[in-house]
């Protein structure tokens, strides 16, 4: 496509890496894994050499670590785990570069458990156990400061966290990982 090759600045590669990447998403939430893992790609893409073209832009930055996330997991869906670690690390690197140049309180530090989650099921799925244990300790906090605000009727246990997270990681993970906080342990309990 024209529009596609022509990408004489920062702001283009923004617009058509968020293109690509809103397509992408649509095309997974359609079950249409092919399609969505090219505009992933090519999100991702433009998304690079819009950070290339002004590499202390944080809108660009911040932009990149969406589309890398958002591969990856579609590519881990597709059963690519290389590529998928391959884009999980670029979000990984780059967020927590952003939570760290941005002081307290900055999006960029709410967002890497979400960023850390994706990453680490990464890294599970290409055997890289050790370091997923580094990343994913991130996400399981996430999850369990989730359980701990929804209502009380929705935990079953106060190891709640631990079964949910097994959907999402493998058991010999979360049996390390996962903890119950003492807001799981203290809530009423139906």
């Amino acid at each position: 496509n024209a529009l596609d090759q022509a990408q004489p600045d920062r702001l283009s590669g923004d617009l058509l890496g968020m293109l690509h990447g809103s397509r992408a998403i649509s095309h997974a939430r359609l079950g249409q894994l092919d399609a969505a893992r090219s505009d992933a790609q090519r999100a991702v893409q433009f998304r690079e050499r819009a950070v290339l073209q002004e590499p202390a832009n944080v809108v660009a930055r911040d932009g990149l670590v969406t589309e890398a996330a958002n591969a990856g997991v579609i590519l881990l869906r597709l059963g690519d785990a290389p590529a998928a670690l391959a884009a999980t690390r670029v979000a990984w690197a780059h967020v927590q570069t952003l939570a760290r140049e941005n002081g307290p309180g900055n999006k960029w530090l709410e967002n890497r458990p979400r960023v850390a989650q994706h990453h680490g099921r990464a890294l599970l799925a290409n055997g890289l156990d050790a370091e997923a244990a580094q990343v994913l300790p991130e996400a399981v906090a996430l999850w369990q400061a989730r359980l701990a605000d929804s209502p009380a009727t929705t935990r079953a246990t106060p190891h709640h966290s631990v079964v949910y997270l097994g959907d999402k990681f493998p058991r010999r993970i979360c049996q390390l990982l996962a903890t119950p906080s003492a807001a799981s342990l203290s809530a009423p309990r139906p």
